[in-house]
């Protein structure tokens, strides 16, 4: 029993960086992008971008922070998947093998940034956070269990696990165009929403806007950040869909308060994000646009999780 306790205790505090690690990355990436161009969008200019070797460098106590969170994530890491081989059953036990998991995806976006591998592993740390996040969030539900899934396997919810997977593919989706387009320093290209600009799809080379190294000009920067609200407006759709799906099967099967987390998060990431596009508001924002998206998918977990039947022993369990 102490044992056990110890493994949660880990496993909360892991979660907790890990948050923390993505809120923070976030954070620093909006500093950096404002740093470079701290009028946008009229820094897109040529006449007035600044070269990236001029940008004013970003305060070196959020590196340090940022620092300090990659180990401690490392740390807990670690611990979590130690006292999960301890208490494993089989060979790729979940207790073990999900935090040693978790530990590869920020070991190697924290070497990315350590080596300066430039926009790529940006990006890769966005992906790493999120992806450690979920699978934290997951194992804490199988051994937790304090959302229990279903008691018993219905036609209709036999479906809702395949489809809370694509639901989770297209956040993800959306996520990485939206961090694409936050490791170029982007910021916001697009002052006005649904259209950017006058226009709804701007011209220009879509494959050679996600191919490029360098800090984009404006039509690239435009690309990118239309591209990202395509993403998001196609994860939108069907998220919708899936949580009103969920909503109205649920009144038979204790469902209906997934399908209003699903559609709470998804409102408060959808509107964090519009509020975003259509005024000039500091980093915080783009900060909690990012806490929405994880919480987004944080419940799309929790319904995969509920959405199956109960084990033996989840049906003896109090």
């Amino acid at each position: 029993m102490i044992r056990e306790r110890r493994f949660m205790v880990f496993a909360f505090v892991a979660l907790l960086f890990a948050a923390a690690w993505l809120l923070l990355g976030t954070y620093a990436r909006q500093v950096e992008a404002r740093a470079v161009c701290p009028d946008w969008p009229e820094c897109y200019r040529p006449a007035l971008a600044l070269p990236a070797d001029d940008a004013p460098p970003v305060a070196v106590g959020l590196d340090t922070t940022r620092a300090v969170a990659d180990g401690a994530l490392l740390f807990a890491l670690a611990g979590l998947a130690g006292l999960g081989w301890t208490r494993r059953r089989t060979a790729f036990d979940r207790r073990w093998f999900i935090p040693a998991l978790g530990l590869a995806f920020a070991g190697s976006a924290t070497i990315a940034r350590l080596a300066d591998t430039g926009l790529p592993g940006g990006l890769w740390q966005q992906l790493a956070a999120l992806m450690t996040l979920m699978l934290l969030w997951w194992l804490v539900l199988r051994e937790r269990r304090f959302w229990r899934p279903l008691a018993a396997e219905s036609a209709a919810t036999r479906v809702l696990r395949p489809r809370a997977l694509t639901a989770m593919a297209l956040t993800l989706a959306a996520a990485t165009l939206g961090g694409w387009a936050m490791v170029h320093g982007i910021g916001l290209p697009c002052p006005e929403f649904p259209a950017c600009r006058g226009e709804w799809w701007p011209a220009g080379n879509l494959l050679a806007a996600f191919a490029t190294t360098a800090r984009p000009d404006l039509a690239t920067a435009v690309l990118l950040e239309v591209s990202h609200r395509l993403g998001a407006l196609i994860s939108l759709i069907y998220v919708t869909w899936l949580g009103l799906h969920v909503w109205h099967i649920g009144t038979r099967d204790h469902l209906c308060r997934y399908g209003m987390l699903v559609l709470a998060t998804l409102l408060a990431a959808t509107g964090l994000g519009i509020m975003g596009a259509v005024s000039r508001l500091p980093p915080v924002t783009a900060v909690a646009h990012s806490a929405a998206a994880a919480l987004l998918l944080l419940s799309l977990v929790t319904l995969y999780h509920v959405a199956r039947p109960a084990t033996r022993s989840e049906k003896r369990s109090p």
